[in-house]
């Protein structure tokens, strides 16, 4: 658990370093005109299946700026929710995240025009409420409400099937709260999620 955190902390801060400086550069070759023609809007379900072995469901929505021919950045938000998990000797009840996000994507290169792979870590800040319940003494349910950091990366592709629509779908690794605290509430675990592009 440790060492995902420390790799999911490495990408964060070398995406972070790289981004700002790719989006100065990148826009100061690509005309105003350009930028403008260039948004994207995608809509997505999202399934993560937690380490452990529940899911939560929901939906995101996010726009993206191309800024380079292989480069995307976007922002986004995603609803969560999960009417149980247990955690740290806790039952958690009726959990709903709300996190708030940017999207580094990386678009690589193919022959084919309407298949594009790609890369993508988005790190956000994530709103959190659940019931909280000690699994020793239980009956006594508290309401949480906290925030903290989200953390996706993940990889996908997505498929023109005219100018303006494309199915996507990716699949990758998620963290609701990222914390180096053992002892706070992280529900993290594969996610897939599909969903359709708009442009």
């Amino acid at each position: 658990m440790i060492l995902l955190k420390t790799i999911y902390t490495t990408f964060l801060l070398f995406f972070i370093v790289f981004e700002s400086k790719a989006v100065r550069t990148f826009k100061s070759e690509i005309p105003n005109d350009s930028l403008r023609k260039t948004y994207s809007y995608n809509l997505n379900y999202v399934d993560m299946r937690s380490t452990h072995q529940n899911h939560f469901r929901g939906a995101n929505f996010m726009v993206w700026q191309k800024l380079k021919k292989n480069f995307s950045l976007g922002l986004g938000i995603e609803y969560a929710h999960s009417s149980f998990h247990g955690d740290n000797g806790y039952n958690l009840y009726n959990l709903t995240f709300i996190p708030v996000f940017l999207d580094v994507r990386y678009n690589f290169k193919t022959e084919s025009r309407k298949f594009q792979p790609y890369l993508t870590i988005e790190p956000g800040l994530s709103f959190a409420k659940y019931k909280r319940e000690n699994q020793n003494t239980g009956n006594v349910r508290i309401k949480i409400s906290e925030r903290g950091l989200y953390l996706y990366l993940g990889t996908g592709a997505k498929y023109q099937i005219n100018k303006h629509l494309a199915p996507i779908v990716d699949f990758g690794f998620k963290g609701y709260k990222m914390s180096f605290n053992n002892l706070d509430i992280n529900p993290h675990g594969i996610v897939l999620r599909a969903g359709l592009v708009i442009q």
